[in-house]
């Protein structure tokens, strides 16, 4: 299981099939700067090397798909019961859209789009992990944590995306961690960001670069090779942030809440 590198995932899936009715609108098409939030969240996963992105969206699937760009190179994946079915049943129409046995990004839409350093974090910790026991089976899933509360985006492992293929309608995602805590890499980083939940409008204009500017206005510098586990630095430059501290922080795997 052993890997000197980092870019060991080629997949992430984008989970946009809530409905938005406390937002008032798609989530996906939010504005995030110069883009919408769907193509910011894009755009971070490419950064990070990420060959085959999905999008699942719901009911609004067709405005969605109308207004981004063709040249993303989004794949799309329908949830055809959005209202009845819950994230779980989401991630698994957008991973039977990627290739198997391959390491997969996922974060719900409405995660603000954390800073680029958070995802090359996790992958150095997740190659530190496999490392560290090159017969074992490596890790389930790798998350973030802000102040010790896991977020998004999640790196999950084979076997973590096998036992959700197993389990049954309805399931919790983080059910599936239940049972093998010693397997997860919880990468703590200061970015309050991997905890956000933008269900309602105040969540989002806390969170939100300023309209029309560049959407990646907080990005830091990548941290030292060496930074080994210590907290990572990634606190943003939006004064609303800082003011709204953890507000609207959600249960890890329990979001996007059903709307």
């Amino acid at each position: 299981m052993s890997t000197g590198d980092v870019n060991i995932s080629s997949g992430a899936v984008i989970l946009a099939a809530g409905r938005g009715e406390r937002m008032g609108c798609s989530k996906a098409l939010l504005p995030w700067g110069d883009r919408t939030l769907l193509e910011a969240w894009v755009a971070r996963f490419r950064e990070a090397g990420v060959e085959r992105i999905v999008a699942v969206v719901g009911n609004d699937g067709d405005a969605i798909e109308a207004a981004v760009s063709d040249d993303l190179g989004i794949l799309w994946a329908r949830n055809p019961e959005p209202d009845t079915t819950g994230p779980r049943e989401s991630l698994l129409l957008g991973l039977d859209l990627l290739p198997a046995d391959t390491r997969v990004w996922f974060t719900p839409v409405d995660t603000p789009v954390v800073n680029g350093a958070v995802l090359r974090r996790m992958r150095r910790a997740w190659v530190r992990a496999a490392d560290a026991d090159p017969e074992g089976p490596g890790p389930l899933v790798a998350m973030p944590s802000y102040r010790r509360q896991s977020g998004h985006p999640a790196l999950a492992g084979t076997s973590f995306i096998a036992h959700l293929y197993e389990g049954e309608r309805g399931d919790r995602i983080d059910a599936v961690l239940s049972w093998a805590t010693r397997r997860q890499v919880i990468v703590e980083v200061d970015d309050v960001r991997v905890v956000g939940n933008m269900n309602r409008p105040r969540d989002y204009e806390a969170f939100a670069p300023p309209p029309g500017e560049a959407w990646d206005w907080a990005e830091e510098a990548a941290p030292p090779a060496d930074a080994g586990d210590a907290t990572l630095d990634l606190g943003t430059t939006n004064p609303a942030i800082n003011a709204a501290g953890i507000a609207g922080a959600t249960d890890e795997f329990d979001a996007p809440e059903p709307e």
